[in-house]
């Protein structure tokens, strides 16, 4: 009857509702617990003693390689609005920035091949990145957390680039970087170190400051693989999509983040590089200009063809003039 099915329908969006609730929870969860990035004075804490869950499935992160990699046919779309309210958190992790109010789900996420789109739920920072292009880790890496009505996690992975040649913030960064708060550390300990640390409890700061909008357009190449959160407990199942090109930032910026996460300069909070057990998929443009081993790769030779190519066209006109007899002005014949 109709009743019975609008209580079945009552019943499944109850369901539903309590999934996302339980994936929130455990989103939380797996930034503000005792686990460490390192097994320095805390005990067993590090990445190999995260527990079971944490060696299960296809975990992440991995090294993104173009060899192997399957061609994927649609690209990502990332809309955002203005973050205009959000809460910005030290939870010892990370730096975590949860949009709230009427800025929560300011972008969506529409990945391709999969119905509907994912709505931000917070993003946070790791230092140096933690999946790699090639083996070549970046010095930063920033995760948009995203979430469908269905309970299901997209994340958005964007890579932070501090070489000499970037000399200028980051424009975005800077809207909000201001606002990042220290890691608070118990008056007896002199060593301002995160391994160091004993006891915590979160920091937070509500802002009501402008974010302005973080997009990515269709055509911007990224590779695609199922995998797991970076942090305990490790769940697996994610929709990751990382993007190939780096962002640049200036070294102070990244500097910030570590001071206020009171990183030694040994430390970080990038879990290891873990085993590549699914299928990898590497979107990338048609109009791309980039060669299929790039930059990132050790066995680059895009820019060496540029200068070989014609260097072997003269030599081979060199010994093909050498070996030619001069002609005669006036009879045209050799001599």
């Amino acid at each position: 009857s109709y009743s019975f099915c609008t209580l079945l329908i009552l019943i499944n969006m109850t369901l539903l509702r309590i999934l996302k609730i339980m994936l929130v929870a455990e989103l939380t969860a797996s930034l503000q617990t005792t686990w460490t990035y390192t097994d320095i004075g805390k005990g067993m804490t590090g990445p190999d003693d995260w527990g079971e869950p944490c060696t299960k499935g296809s975990q992440s992160p991995i090294d993104l390689q173009f060899a192997g990699a399957t061609n994927e046919p649609e690209g990502i779309e990332y809309n955002c609005n203005p973050i205009e309210e959000y809460e910005i958190e030290n939870v010892q992790t990370t730096i975590k920035v949860t949009p709230t109010g009427k800025s929560q789900g300011a972008c969506k996420l529409r990945v391709g091949g999969k119905e509907g789109s994912f709505s931000l739920h917070s993003y946070h920072f790791h230092t140096p990145s933690e999946h790699t292009i090639e083996g070549k880790r970046y010095d930063m890496e920033m995760h948009f957390v995203n979430m469908n009505d269905a309970g299901e996690i997209a994340v958005l992975g964007i890579f932070f680039d501090a070489s000499d040649s970037a000399t200028s913030d980051d424009s975005w960064l800077a809207t909000f970087w201001d606002n990042l708060q220290p890691v608070p550390l118990q008056k007896d300990e002199l060593k301002t170190s995160f391994a160091s640390q004993t006891s915590f409890k979160a920091t937070s700061k509500k802002v009501t400051s402008t974010i302005p909008p973080f997009g990515v357009d269709a055509n911007t190449e990224c590779f695609k693989y199922s995998g797991s959160l970076t942090t305990p407990p490790c769940t697996t199942g994610l929709y990751w999509n990382v993007i190939v090109r780096p962002r640049k930032v200036s070294k102070s910026q990244v500097q910030k983040f570590r001071n206020m996460m009171s990183f030694s300069e040994t430390e970080g909070n990038a879990r290891p590089i873990q085993p590549t057990k699914v299928p990898l998929k590497h979107f990338r443009p048609q109009e791309s200009s980039r060669p299929l081993t790039t930059e990132y790769s050790k066995g680059s030779w895009g820019m060496h063809y540029l200068i070989l190519i014609p260097l072997l066209y003269w030599v081979y006109k060199y010994f093909l003039n050498r070996g030619a007899k001069p002609m005669s002005p006036a009879s045209g014949e050799q001599v």
